[in-house]
């Protein structure tokens, strides 16, 4: 059985390590607030620097993305300048629009011209929407579709079709004699067959003629 001399330096031994655990635990306390203190006021003097920064770039992004401010007067003039660029783009396709526009009528009607007086001949010429109609006699048949061949073969024509052929009621010419020789001769040459052509005139690329 312990005696008492023995539980005193128990109690005493115990009593002598508290003092020195607490302090063992204060002190690595304060070495861990040390170790950390100035990571906080390094993260915080960052936090500082970057509040001015964040203000300054969200101005400039404010700036970047705001449209500049344009005078009255550029404005003015801008649009001033787009119509005169308008009207120069106009007056630049005038020429093709006139050329496009026009009409070879002298062509047109010479290459009418071109038949036989002998087996054609024509007593009317109407035009309409971009059609011709041209109407006469013929001595046949095959004169008319040979007239409208000549007609297509000008290349001033889109389409040549022959609408009608039909027999005339007319008289046949009459025959006087000759003064001279007193042989008879026909005064008129007959043509029997009444015709009507409709002829298309030649489109532009761009659809007007």
């Amino acid at each position: 059985m312990p005696d008492e001399q023995d539980i005193l330096e128990d109690n005493g031994d115990e009593q002598d390590s508290r003092p020195a655990s607490r302090l063992f635990i204060w002190l690595l306390a304060l070495g861990i607030a040390a170790l950390f203190l100035p990571l906080y006021l390094v993260s915080a003097a960052i936090g500082e620097a970057t509040v001015p920064l964040q203000t300054e770039l969200d101005s400039v992004q404010a700036t970047l993305t705001t449209p500049p401010e344009v005078p009255s007067e550029e404005v003015a003039l801008t649009e001033q300048l787009l119509a005169l660029r308008a009207q120069l783009s106009l007056i630049e396709d005038a020429p093709s629009t006139l050329v496009a526009a026009h009409t070879d009528w002298p062509a047109i009607m010479a290459a009418v011209r071109s038949y036989d007086a002998n087996r054609v001949r024509l007593t009317g010429f109407t035009h309409e929407n971009e059609r011709l109609t041209i109407a006469g006699n013929a001595v046949e048949e095959r004169a008319v579709f040979e007239y409208s061949e000549v007609l297509e073969q000008t290349g001033l024509f889109s389409r040549v079709s022959v609408q009608s052929i039909s027999i005339s009621t007319q008289p046949t010419p009459t025959i006087a004699p000759t003064p001279a020789s007193g042989l008879p001769f026909l005064t008129e040459l007959s043509m029997p067959f009444v015709f009507a052509l409709s002829v298309d005139l030649m489109r532009t690329a761009n659809g007007s003629r």
